[in-house]
């Protein structure tokens, strides 16, 4: 009995069904979740991961958790690379600039400092504790350098009345005549800190001024008394002997009338000396 080889006759244009998907199957079909899963397979190796992943994962706590919930959470989360735990007390920057309070420090006196600080601590997003700890730390370097400079100063100026000994006060009100009669061409004069040094530069100009004689309109703005009366007998020392209708007596008696003025004595002779 010879087999038969005819092959089966084809029929043309006869539709075939095309196969169902797994997600067909399964009734999932239109699901976005699983479109990207082309078998079964696949699906179930993704969710076996899934579950490891899931159970080593770090859940944060709830409203209602407890304590030590947190603290665990807290644990875990600081010791992933790169994230920093929240300080206790942490507080995020305020919305404006006007938000941030910082303490008082004791003989510091900076508003338009504080302004601007809180304004580069707003552009810089600090916290309130981070803001009010530089501020904390700038003012209190600025009042260190201030008292530090008051000790300097106060240390100068008693070295210079050991100095000047008994004259420091009329000397000093040398200073102020000096300052004064300078300050018509020089007006940031007398606004410079009076130091020490700058007491004892002013004195030496009033001294310098008042030896090549101090104007008319203003003869007691240079010298003190104690010093015209010096300069005085200084001037009788030089001119002795001298006498009206000499050649120097014009320049002694000139200089004589002004260092009287300022000496206070303009009613003596020259018998006083």
């Amino acid at each position: 009995m010879s087999e038969d080889t005819t092959a089966p006759e084809v029929t043309d244009n006869v539709e075939v069904e095309p196969e169902a998907s797994w997600q067909e199957v399964m009734g999932i079909d239109g699901d976005a979740s699983f479109e990207k899963f082309n078998t079964p397979e696949s699906f179930t190796k993704s969710y076996r991961d899934m579950e490891v992943y899931a159970r080593g994962a770090m859940r944060i706590p709830s409203d209602d958790a407890s304590d030590e919930s947190r603290e665990e959470f807290l644990g875990k989360l600081s010791e992933v690379e790169g994230v920093m735990r929240t300080p206790e007390g942490y507080a995020p920057p305020p919305e404006e600039a006007g938000g941030y309070e910082f303490e008082a420090v004791e003989g510091f006196n900076g508003d338009e400092s504080v302004g601007a600080l809180k304004d580069k601590a707003l552009s810089l997003g600090m916290t309130q504790a981070q803001a009010n700890g530089i501020h904390s730390w700038l003012a209190g370097n600025v009042v260190a350098n201030q008292n530090e400079a008051n000790t300097s100063r106060e240390t100068s100026f008693n070295e210079l009345k050991g100095l000047w000994g008994q004259s420091f006060d009329q000397k000093m009100q040398g200073v102020d005549n000096t300052i004064n009669m300078l300050s018509k061409d020089m007006p940031g004069l007398a606004n410079m800190d009076k130091t020490a040094e700058f007491a004892t530069l002013m004195e030496f100009v009033g001294r310098m001024l008042g030896e090549s004689g101090p104007t008319r309109q203003d003869p007691r703005s240079v010298m003190t008394p104690m010093d015209a009366s010096k300069s005085l007998n200084d001037l009788y020392q030089k001119y002795e002997g001298v006498q009206e209708g000499d050649l120097g007596y014009p320049a002694f008696a000139a200089r004589r009338v002004e260092l009287q003025k300022l000496g206070g004595r303009l009613n003596f002779s020259m018998d006083d000396y």
